[in-house]
């Protein structure tokens, strides 16, 4: 949860939401570690831009389907290219295209800091260009808006958000309102601006496009303001969903016997193992498999007898060091489709956080 109603401060817990312990707590400390958040994505207000106080990563693997010996299902395990991709961002999930002036029939259009100017007329029949992504999202509910009401109600200058796993347009927007969507694996998404014949502008329009969390209520635009990194994987971050024994338990109550990285900590601890294809190897307990069993030339994936911890490595402390809280709002999130996730503690602005406990709707 992006928000917490009680903080505690040398033993004693003040109720953010008592106006007298708000006013007292703001006058205690300047910032101070918000109690850690997990899931596929951590949302945390009132942060400040230092270095995270936590940060752990839980591997996972993944089938999308039963498998059999004659119908395999492929596993998708987190960081299985070999890399984990990693960001820390703001409010704004959307990573823009370069700043720059583009034209497109008649039509000119200049993306600065993430918003988009619009003017011309447009001489040719219905037609969009993407101006962000592609970007995958990690599971979650979120909304994306930035239309401002150009043209409202005529569709002849749209923000368009597209699905590109599935190829369809998700929403159309021809005004500015919030559009609310769900996703419950991670999704390769699209932004675009629809032209249709009949546009005239005769002063630039301008548009917005942001998605944000759905935790966030705050519509107001925010440019992008983040940092993306690979972290090297080279054995991949595996995970097995378990029924009991796990390392980690995720929001659904689900148990996973789980690979991380702690950077707190600074070890990697391996408690899975893959094997490619399978040739009768010893498996000492729970195991995914792509053929449902242990069968000649499956890809295995199995929980390791005995856990195995290193310390992380020059590269992989660098990167996940380079994640870090942003001032006001601070997004962690993995662009991996495997869909690790995160354990993190930020820092919050005392004040900032309590105001915005206060005045949230």
């Amino acid at each position: 949860m992006p928000y917490v109603d009680k903080i505690t401060v040398d033993d004693t817990t003040y109720d953010i939401r008592d106006t007298v312990n708000a006013n007292e707590i703001k006058n205690i400390e300047s910032f101070f570690p918000h109690s850690g958040d997990t899931g596929t994505i951590v949302t945390v207000n009132g942060t400040v831009d230092v270095p995270l106080a936590e940060l752990v990563v839980y591997g996972k693997s993944t089938q999308d389907g039963t498998p059999t010996p004659s119908a395999p299902v492929n596993i998708v395990t987190a960081g299985s290219s070999g890399t984990l991709p990693m960001v820390s961002a703001g409010k704004n999930l959307l990573i823009p295209k370069a700043d720059g002036t583009y034209t497109q029939q008649g039509v000119t259009y200049v993306i600065s800091d993430g918003s988009i100017s619009v003017s011309g007329t447009y001489t040719g029949s219905a037609f969009s260009v993407a101006v962000f992504g592609n970007y995958v999202l990690p599971p979650g509910s979120y909304y994306f808006n930035g239309q401002n009401g150009v043209d409202s109600g005529n569709y002849k200058l749209t923000l368009q958000l597209f699905n590109l796993d599935t190829s369809l347009q998700m929403v159309n927007l021809d005004r500015g309102t919030d559009y609310a969507f769900t996703f419950t694996n991670a999704t390769n998404v699209q932004v675009r601006i629809g032209f249709r014949a009949g546009l005239t502008l005769s002063e630039p329009a301008v548009m917005t496009p942001m998605i944000r969390p759905a935790t966030i209520t705050d519509a107001a635009f925010a440019p992008y303001n983040g940092i993306s990194v690979a972290i090297p994987a080279p054995n991949g971050l595996p995970g097995i969903a378990v029924s009991s024994g796990g390392n980690y338990t995720d929001a659904d109550g689900q148990q996973w016997i789980c690979d991380t990285f702690d950077l707190t900590a600074g070890t990697y601890t391996r408690r899975c193992s893959t094997i490619l294809s399978y040739d009768d190897e010893t498996i000492p307990g729970a195991y995914l498999s792509t053929t449902g069993g242990l069968t000649a030339g499956a890809t295995v994936v199995y929980a390791l007898a005995t856990p195995v911890t290193t310390s992380l490595t020059e590269a992989q402390l660098t990167a996940l060091r380079s994640l870090r809280g942003k001032t006001g709002i601070t997004n962690i999130y993995s662009t991996d489709t495997g869909e690790p996730e995160i354990r993190a503690e930020l820092y919050i602005d005392i004040p900032t956080y309590i105001d915005s406990i206060i005045n949230r709707e």
